[in-house]
C-alpha cells in the first residue's frame, strides 16, 4: 500500500512539472524602423517585461529573445538611444511567441548634426490639408526632398545657416532663413494659385457680297454687315470683300443692308474659321 502511494506521488510531481515546462515559453521578437522591413532592423535596443524583470537587446539583425515567460498579460517597454520610447501591453500565450515592433524616431545621426522637420500645409497651417509632392531645397549645401503623403519631409543636417525654399506647381513659393543648432520643425504653408481664366476661343468670318449670280460676277461695295450678339459690324470694301477677325464660338444672326438692295439676314454657327459667299438683289429694301 505504501509502495502504491510512492508512485502515485512520483507521478503527481512529474505531471507538475511538465506542467510548468510548458508554462514557461519563449519571447522572440525583430525591432524595425516605422516602415518595417523594408527600410532596416534597429540593434542595440533594450526590450524590459514586466512583471518579471525581462531583458534583452536586440543584436545587429533587430533580433531579441527571452526565455522562460510565463502565460499571462505583461508591459514591454522598449529603449534606445536614437529613438522615441515605445510600450505596449502584451499578451502572453501557452505557446512561443514572435512579434515585431516599430520603433518612430530620427534615426542615428552623426555628432554636430541635428534633425529638421519640415510640414506643408494649405493657408491656415495645421489644421488644414497637407501639401504632397512640395520640393523643399536648402542652400548652401544642394539638400532637397519632397514632402510625402502627409505634407512631411525630414533632414540631418550639420548645424549652421542656411535659406529654406519650399516650391510645387500651382502653389506660391515659401521662403525662410534657418539656423539649426538643434532639433527643429517648421510649417510651410503654401497658397493655390489661382489660375487665370482662359482666354475665348475665337473664330475668323469672311467673305464676299455679290449680286444674285455669285462669285461670277461683281463684289457689291459699301455693303453694311452687322452680328448678332455683340454688335459687330463691318462694310465691304471695293471688292465686295469684308471681315470679323474675332468672333467667340456660338450662334449668330448676319444681317446685310445697302440703300437700293433688298435686306438680307442668315443664321451661322461660328464653331470653325468660315468664308462665307452673300448675294443681294438690287430692289427696296424690305
Amino acid at each position: 500500500m505504501k509502495r502504491t502511494h510512492w508512485i502515485w506521488m512520483v507521478m503527481a510531481w512529474l505531471c507538475l512539472l511538465g506542467s510548468t515546462a510548458v508554462q514557461a515559453q519563449t519571447l522572440s521578437g525583430t525591432v524595425t524602423d516605422p516602415d518595417g522591413f523594408s527600410t532596416g532592423r534597429v540593434p542595440g535596443a533594450t526590450i524590459t517585461v514586466n512583471p518579471g524583470g525581462y531583458v534583452a537587446v536586440s543584436d545587429g539583425d533587430g533580433e531579441f529573445s527571452i526565455t522562460g515567460v510565463s502565460a499571462g498579460t505583461y508591459t514591454l517597454s522598449i529603449t534606445h538611444p536614437d529613438y522615441d520610447d515605445y510600450t505596449m501591453d502584451l499578451n502572453m500565450p501557452d505557446a512561443d511567441k514572435h512579434i515585431v515592433l516599430s520603433l518612430e524616431g530620427f534615426g542615428h545621426i552623426e555628432p554636430g548634426s541635428f534633425n529638421f522637420k519640415v510640414i506643408v500645409t494649405t493657408p491656415d497651417g495645421l489644421s488644414n490639408t497637407p501639401v504632397p509632392g512640395a520640393l523643399v531645397e536648402l542652400v548652401p549645401g544642394g539638400y532637397s526632398g519632397t514632402t510625402d503623403d502627409d505634407g512631411i519631409v525630414m533632414f540631418t543636417l550639420p548645424a549652421g545657416n542656411y535659406q529654406v525654399t519650399t516650391s510645387k506647381s500651382g502653389y506660391t513659393n515659401y521662403t525662410m532663413d534657418l539656423t539649426l543648432d538643434t532639433d527643429k520643425q517648421v510649417v510651410h504653408s503654401l497658397e493655390e494659385l489661382i489660375a487665370a481664366s482662359p482666354a475665348p476661343v475665337t473664330y475668323a468670318l469672311s467673305g464676299i457680297v455679290t449680286d444674285p449670280d455669285g462669285t461670277s460676277n461683281t463684289g457689291i461695295p459699301g455693303v453694311l454687315l452687322t452680328v448678332e450678339p455683340g454688335g459687330y459690324s463691318a462694310t465691304t470694301d471695293d471688292g465686295g470683300h469684308f471681315g470679323f477677325p474675332s468672333l467667340p464660338e456660338g450662334t449668330y444672326t448676319v444681317t446685310l443692308s445697302k440703300p437700293g438692295y433688298s435686306g438680307y439676314a442668315m443664321d451661322l454657327r461660328m464653331n470653325s474659321d468660315k468664308y462665307v459667299v452673300l448675294s443681294m438683289s438690287a430692289g427696296s429694301m424690305d
